[in-house]
């Protein structure tokens, strides 16, 4: 579901630009920008271990921080993974491959915290004094299956409750050509979980993991046409990291 409010907020947006037909900036400072997070009145932009702060108004750079390492306050470059940045209420929150940290606005570190589990946890956001992330479950001897969970964990990173868990397909075996994923977002502390294999349907959770409530809405599916088919077969023929993970199989 959340990819189908991008896609409109994004067709909304190219329209938005048709009509005003006014350029207010560009970014000069970046070469290779891999995200964004938009907040307020800022533009935040990433760019491996580093963070550009713009103001939205006129694209000019208000500041940039950040460093690559593994010292305080310095996240690793990894080929295949983004570090990512978000715009809180009063702070600033990254997040790497290794740990996470919380900066003040103006960019003054204020504590770091080490992941449990390196890469096998990401999607990490903070909900009060706890998390929520995005595991990666390895087989066990009962089940041989992989599983992403999301999963509660506590300040330290320790995980507390699994909310929801989805199987993952391994590469030898599946190859998914529609793929989906867990899609959650915490907004005043709350946690709201798109749970598409279930329908349209909305889990909400408080910050201790308790559900509070779900937001369901039923629906007719949309047939998929030979048009539809066509397109789906093209982006995945083209996606180079389909291609990769194709190669390495």
């Amino acid at each position: 579901m959340r990819k189908i409010i991008l896609i409109i907020v994004m067709i909304l947006l190219l329209l938005g630009t048709r009509v005003q037909g006014e350029k207010i900036g560009a970014w000069t400072e970046v070469l290779k920008p891999e995200s964004i997070e938009v907040s307020k009145d800022r533009l935040y932009v990433v760019e491996g271990a580093i963070f550009y702060v713009y103001s939205l108004k006129d694209l000019s750079l208000i500041t940039k921080f950040g460093k690559s390492g593994e010292g305080p306050g310095e996240l690793k470059v990894v080929p295949m993974f983004s570090n990512r940045i978000k715009a809180l209420h009063d702070k600033l929150f990254v997040e790497g491959m290794s740990k996470v940290i919380f900066f003040s606005k103006d960019a003054k570190l204020l504590r770091e915290i080490r992941k449990k589990g390196g890469f096998t946890t990401f999607k990490v956001m903070p909900i009060k004094e706890n998390f929520v992330a995005i595991r990666i479950l390895s087989p066990t001897e009962k089940d041989k299956k992989y599983y992403l969970a999301l999963s509660l964990l506590d300040p330290e990173m320790n995980v507390k409750k699994i909310l929801y868990k989805q199987e993952f397909p391994e590469r030898e075996k599946d190859i998914i050509m529609v793929t989906d994923s867990i899609h959650f977002e915490v907004y005043k502390d709350k946690l709201y979980v798109e749970e598409s294999e279930r329908g349209f349907l909305i889990e909400v959770f408080d910050s201790t993991g308790s559900q509070l409530f779900e937001i369901k809405k039923n629906f007719t599916k949309r047939k998929v046409t030979e048009k539809d088919k066509a397109a789906i077969l093209k982006n995945f023929k083209e996606d180079n990291f389909i291609r990769m993970m194709v190669k390495g199989a």
